[in-house]
């Protein structure tokens, strides 16, 4: 493992807990299982996808193991269980021409957790950071300004129906 993969796993510490800061060879374990490690080296990697999750559901404060824990690529896999059950950890990247930096962590990867009332938190995030995003963005290619209005207005209302 190298220093990305310590920041990585240094958050995963934090938002869950596992293995304590005395016993950190439970969570190396876990980051070096091969499946695990193959999700994390192609999400750290040029070309590799620009979201990375980790999720377990709810459990009473220190009962939490990495047996417990999981990552993946999607949430979609999740969509029969109960959001308000899971807590998540994710790191996404904006820019994926490039592997990550090592010196440029909290630059190249914006890492959050979904904890309390996911549903909540999602339509927060879609509503005050996801949709103004879309607004501020400068550069649309061959959209004329109608398509723009009309992907905005679609999307902006299509994502609440979801969510709601």
């Amino acid at each position: 493992m190298d220093e990305r993969h310590w920041w990585i796993a240094g958050k995963i510490q934090e938002s869950f807990k596992i293995g304590g800061y005395d016993n950190p060879t439970l969570l190396e374990d876990f980051m070096t299982e091969q499946n695990n490690l193959n999700k994390i080296n192609k999400f750290l990697k040029a070309g590799g996808p620009c979201r990375l999750f980790f999720y377990c559901e709810k459990l009473p404060e220190g009962e939490l193991a990495t047996s417990h824990l999981h990552v993946t690529g999607t949430l979609a896999s999740l969509k029969d269980a109960n959001l308000d059950q899971l807590n998540v950890l994710y790191f996404l990247r904006n820019r994926v021409d490039k592997d990550v930096d090592p010196t440029r962590m909290e630059r190249d990867i914006f890492c959050g957790e979904l904890k309390h009332n996911t549903m909540e938190t999602l339509t927060s995030l879609l509503s005050e950071v996801y949709i103004p995003l879309i607004k501020a963005q400068k550069e649309w290619g061959e959209c004329n300004n109608l398509t723009q209005n009309k992907f905005l207005t679609l999307n902006e209302s299509s994502m609440f129906k979801t969510i709601g």
